[in-house]
């Protein structure tokens, strides 16, 4: 018998007592990558530095937990703990904030009157901070460069351009501020512009000018609107030569014919912008010589007034250089131009060989109308007319003149009431035009205003009641609303109210204006508006034009809509129809004066 025995013996399993750390090291905000970061870890003689990629990784480390120390110049360094287990890899990525100052502000901007500016750099931070301040042009300079900032202190650093050294334009430029490696651009915009300025050219220095020719006065500017072109007489001004001429942003140039004047005196010519008065420029001194001139005249003043006529005064001062007669003088008027000349009315004396003062008689003129008037003369030289006055014609009833109150500049006016009234009726251009008329919720003119025709027929055999436009009772600031379709901004047509405020706060005044007969309100500010009779139109054509007006309110009667309230003068008396409207009224064509709050 064989006995036999066998057994067998394996090794152990080994015990696995190592693991791995891997990480990338990002910069906050960014999340660009670190290069160059420097990576430690406790109890280990062994740093490393992260790659390009940010990426770092230690290997074979005993299960443990460890403290990891990140680093690098420039930024905030960063640590944590991190735990180490057998056999795994654990991830531990860090972000490091720039080590850099807080700035205030965060960006600035130079310009041609302010060439420096300031910015604060505040030190959060628990330890001091480095810094080096660098420029992105060389035209453009920082104080200090450099220096220390101490924990929890600021530093205040000035930016200065020199724009001698640079064209006329915008530049958008930076200043970087360095903090070991990390650093921070503070973004500045330079806006050079040459300074506002007018610069005379012509006339020249020391020339000599003749009197009775053209003085060409030349000057450059940037400044545009208009300017004031004065003479100058030994220093002191003498008088005005154009109280508003354009001003391009180049050259500009306004043509002078020299009158009779003083020689042997010393002139100039001051040029200065009406918008910024400040802005001026007097020219080289130039002189005169004796030469033939256009006379010299003034306008006087008025003696008489009426409603057709106006007598008025003017004076012949100087007969000219060279010359010794008149060949015509008198005064020159027109309804429409501000400066009339002979191509305009004009009442003429004939000729004289002498300095004269007269007096004119004009005639034929409208009631109640504006004209502009001055004097003027004729000699061999030209035409030579004085300042233009403006006056007013008396009203027919021989009341005091007037003229309606000019209007803002959106031809509103404000006669002290709830809303301000549109100086003139919708489609007008002037108070005394009639206007356009309008169907009641129409927003367009049209030839036939019958019932046939209206946009919002009866429900039955042209009949009351109409349909309603819209279905509302009041279209006030609506799309029926032709004020508001046809002019916007915030006008509309009156309501039944506003009319009625308008009556019984204003006082109403029978008169005429401009020779068309019409209705003036005066409000409780004294300013007023004047309505002409420009009648009304139906399916027979014009209504009582010349002899009543009618005005549409926004309002309808009732829910019939059977008629619509609309304001009637008659007869030097009004009202409001409503009860007794006749129920085709609201398809007539009527005057529409807007309102705006």
């Amino acid at each position: 018998m064989v006995l036999s025995c066998s057994y067998s013996c394996n090794e152990p399993d080994p015990i696995y007592i190592y693991g791995n750390i891997a990480g990338k090291v990002t910069e906050e905000g960014s999340n660009n990558a670190i290069e160059g970061a420097t990576i430690e870890i406790s109890g280990i003689e062994q740093s490393i530095k992260t790659g390009s990629n940010g990426m770092f990784k230690f290997e074979k480390l005993p299960a443990d937990n460890y403290t990891i120390y990140v680093s690098k110049d420039g930024y905030v360094a960063d640590s944590k703990i991190v735990t180490v287990v057998a056999t795994q890899t654990t991830q531990s990525d860090f972000s490091l904030l720039k080590n850099l100052p807080e700035v205030t502000p965060s960006e600035i901007t130079l310009t041609t009157v302010n060439t420096s500016a300031s910015i604060e750099l505040k030190n959060t931070r628990s330890a001091d901070m480095d810094f080096t301040i660098q420029t992105s042009q060389p035209w453009m300079s920082v104080a200090p460069t450099h220096g220390t900032i101490a924990s929890k202190n600021t530093r205040i650093i000035k930016i200065t351009a020199d724009l001698s050294a640079i064209d006329y334009g915008e530049y958008t430029e930076s200043v970087v501020i360095n903090v070991g490696q990390s650093s921070l651009s503070i973004p500045i915009q330079v806006s050079y512009y040459k300074p506002s300025f007018i610069e005379i050219t012509s006339p020249e220095q020391g020339k000599v000018y003749q009197m009775g020719t053209v003085l060409p006065i030349i000057w450059e500017s940037n400044v545009g609107g208009t300017v004031k072109i004065e003479l100058v007489r030994n220093g002191s001004i003498q008088q005005s030569i154009a109280s508003s001429v354009d001003n391009y942003n180049d050259k500009s140039s306004h043509s002078w014919g020299i009158p009779a004047l003083a020689m042997d005196d010393a002139y100039q010519i001051r040029i200065s912008s009406n918008e910024s008065p400040n802005i001026y420029d007097l020219s080289e001194v130039f002189y005169l010589e004796e030469g033939p001139t256009p006379p010299v005249v003034s306008t006087g003043e008025i003696t008489v007034i009426t409603s057709s006529s106006i007598t008025i005064l003017g004076h012949i001062e100087d007969m000219g250089k060279t010359y010794s007669e008149i060949t015509q003088y008198g005064h020159v008027y027109s309804e429409t131009n501000p400066n009339p000349t002979i191509s305009d009315y004009k009442y003429n004396h004939g000729s004289t060989n002498q300095t004269i003062s007269y007096s004119s008689e004009l005639t034929n003129l409208k009631p109640n109308t504006r004209y502009y008037v001055r004097a003027y003369a004729e000699n061999p030289k030209g035409f030579a007319y004085g300042t233009t006055i403006s006056v007013t014609t008396q009203t027919i009833d021989g009341s005091e003149p007037w003229q309606p109150t000019e209007p803002d500049e959106t031809g509103a006016v404000d006669l002290g009431l709830s809303v301000k009234w549109a100086a003139c009726n919708l489609g007008a251009a002037s108070p005394e035009e009639y206007g356009d008329y309008f169907a009641w919720g129409e927003v367009e003119t049209k030839v036939d205003y019958s019932k046939e025709s209206y946009q919002f027929p009866s429900r039955g055999n042209y009949s009351p009641p109409y349909e309603s436009p819209g279905g509302l009772s009041d279209i006030s600031g609506t799309q029926y609303d032709a004020a508001t379709v046809n002019w916007g901004a915030g006008w509309r047509m009156p309501t039944k109210l506003e009319l009625i405020e308008l009556t019984d706060n204003a006082t109403v005044v029978y008169t005429n204006y401009n020779n068309v007969e019409g209705v003036r309100f005066i409000g409780p500010n004294g300013n007023c508006i004047f309505i002409p009779f420009a009648g009304a139109r139906n399916e027979h054509g014009k209504w009582k034009r010349g002899e009543d007006c009618y005005l549409w309110s926004s309002v309808a009667k009732d829910n019939e809509y059977s008629d619509t309230y609309d304001f009637w003068y008659h007869n030097q008396s009004f009202c409001l129809w409503g009860d007794w409207i006749w129920e085709e009224y609201p398809y007539w064509g009527m005057s529409i004066r807007a309102v705006k709050n």
